[in-house]
């Protein structure tokens, strides 16, 4: 008697504001901040170079290797630092929206 084993993947691997990262199969984006413990009305979502809508995190789903840029909102922190990461996030988020406006007239 021959027996197959039926292997079932429980993680994937995603790149996670630049880093690699093993999250649960089969997760969306709500998912996925819940299992990193984040709020999710504090936050603003990225997958694969697309701006993820607060009404679609319940909906989108995550795959194999998508890259997600998470960016949370917060008051606080070193000053000098804090002016320093906003014009940064910002430079990067008018990339995104310039990149995703470009083909609309």
């Amino acid at each position: 008697m021959l027996l197959h084993a039926v292997s079932v993947k429980e993680v994937m691997h995603i790149t996670l504001n630049g880093e690699k990262k093993e999250v649960p199969d089969s997760i969306t984006v709500i998912g996925l901040l819940e299992f990193l413990k984040i709020q999710h009305q504090r936050v603003a979502v990225e997958l694969n170079m697309e701006i993820v809508k607060k009404d679609r995190y319940g909906t989108t789903s995550i795959k194999e290797g998508d890259s997600l840029e998470v960016v949370s909102f917060m008051s606080g922190g070193a000053v000098r630092n804090k002016k320093k990461t906003f014009i940064l996030r910002f430079r990067r988020w008018t990339q995104i929206l310039k990149k995703n406006n470009s083909g609309l007239s």
